[in-house]
């Protein structure tokens, strides 16, 4: 409750937090009735972005749906992968006590609950931070156009190479990179501590 006039301020310096970035590509954009196809996470630590240690995985599907012109994902791979609930429950132990991170991270958290939510679990979401918005934080722009705060916008802005885009571990990538840049922006302008950074 940041918002609590006595809550503890958390003078932690974000350097020393942990960020899972995260990727999902799914059959639709619809978390109510559509279904993931694959998921990718990247850890950040020391506001360094650490291809090692990542996570990812293909989910099973019987239908890639319409998306598979996007992302190339069809029904016969994904059957190399985990059923939704194991997939999750995966992701979950490989993030551990890392804080969520994506660009719309919060259309990629939707169809995480949604599985949480068909298989009796609880998704857990104590921070979470989208690279979209700490873009518009860093930059202040006057106008906003939505075109120049897509990831492919940001990372051609920040020049930050893109490989394999449209796949989850290729975004989930990019987006950590992009997360690493706006931190480093950030803190030139002052803002150092994990309270000033989720106020």
């Amino acid at each position: 409750m940041a918002w609590w006039p006595f809550a503890r301020k958390d003078d932690t310096p974000f350097e020393q937090l942990r960020f899972a970035v995260l990727d999902t590509e799914s059959t639709g954009l619809d978390s109510a009735k559509d279904r993931l196809l694959s998921i990718a996470a990247v850890r950040v630590e020391g506001l360094q972005v650490m291809p090692g240690d990542a996570f990812t995985t293909l989910v099973r599907s019987s239908d890639p749906g319409a998306a598979v012109a996007i992302h190339g994902i069809t029904a016969a791979a994904t059957q190399q992968g985990l059923n939704e609930a194991k997939a999750l429950h995966a992701l979950e132990e490989w993030r551990g006590d890392s804080i969520w991170v994506g660009h719309h991270i919060l259309h990629d958290l939707s169809f995480l609950q949604a599985i949480a939510k068909r298989g009796g679990q609880a998704l857990r979401v104590a921070k979470l931070l989208d690279t979209r918005d700490l873009a518009l934080r860093l930059e202040r722009p006057d106008h906003v156009k939505p075109d120049d705060y897509g990831l492919d916008a940001l990372c051609k802005r920040y020049r930050i190479p893109v490989e394999e885009r449209h796949t989850a571990a290729g975004d989930a990538l990019a987006t950590a990179l992009l997360l690493v840049v706006l931190l480093r922006g950030l803190q030139e302008r002052g803002v150092r501590t994990a309270g000033e950074l989720f106020g």
